[in-house]
This record gives structure tokens, sequence and C-alpha cells, in this order.
């Protein structure tokens, strides 16, 4: 895995697209309607690719405030999980919002199953779990990002 390359786009590109079918509707069966929003076209996009390959995407949209960030729509494919693509794309984004959007903090909707995950990357689940597309999920926030 050492010919990794992460790409930001502000719009949906077609690798994510791919991506995103793949994980949450081929394999999640989450419904078509509820994947694709009216934040795609405008937010900030990543794909990570692996020797060229679409491996990893997730995006980025600006709140209200200015201040925070939401994280999302973050999938691995199958083939790639557990090497580490997904820690570097976070890192990544996180260090976009920091160090190019200013934000403070960002947020994120885990699913459950991921909480372990995200905590070990400085997340903390705020409130009580929820469902979210069918499956159960978390409200997960992550502030002081300037000290990650």
């Amino acid at each position: 895995m050492s010919d990794i390359v992460i790409v930001q786009y502000i719009g949906l590109p077609e690798e994510a697209k791919l991506i995103r079918n793949a994980v949450f509707q081929d394999e999640q069966k989450i419904p078509h309607e509820y994947e694709f929003d009216e934040y795609d076209p405008i937010c900030h996009q990543w794909v990570v690719f692996v020797s060229g390959a679409p491996a990893g995407t997730a995006r980025l949209i600006v709140k209200p405030d200015n201040e925070t960030g939401k994280i999302g729509r973050v999938a691995v494919l199958q083939d790639y999980r557990r090497v580490g693509i997904g820690g570097k794309l976070i890192a990544q984004i996180e260090e976009f919002a920091t160090n190019t959007l200013g934000l403070s903090k960002l947020e994120l909707s885990a699913q459950a199953t991921k909480r372990g995950w995200y905590e070990g990357r400085g997340y903390e689940a705020v409130g009580e779990p929820y469902i979210e597309d069918g499956l159960l999920h978390l409200q997960m926030m992550k502030k002081s990002l300037r000290n990650s």
C-alpha cells in the first residue's frame, strides 16, 4: 500500500459515487435515495487512490457557523480496509479543515460499529444513539483541532 494518493475535489467525482454505491448500497443495503443529496455538488470531497484505483472517499460540509465542519459519507472499499486508508483520509480532512478553512471542531454521524475507530482518532460520542438510514448511529465530535 505504498502508492497512496488522496485527491480533493469540490463536488462529487465519479469515483466517489462508485465507492459509495459499493459500500452503502451494495454492502449495507442503504436505499439510493438516502445516499446522494443536495450537498454533494457543492461540498469538499476526497477520493483515496491506491496504485491508481479508487479505494476510499469522504466529504466535508462547512456548517453555517463557519467554525464547525461535518464529515460524512466515509467509505472504504472492502479490499482496502484495515490497512490505514480511512485513517489517512480522516487525517487529511482534519488538516484541511484546520489549516485551510480555519475550523475549530468537526462532527460526524458514525455508524455505532465504528465508534471505537473514531474514538481512537480523538472523537467523542455526544448524545444518545439513533437510527439513520436503518442503521444505529452516534453523533460524534472532535474539538480543538489545532491540537490534533
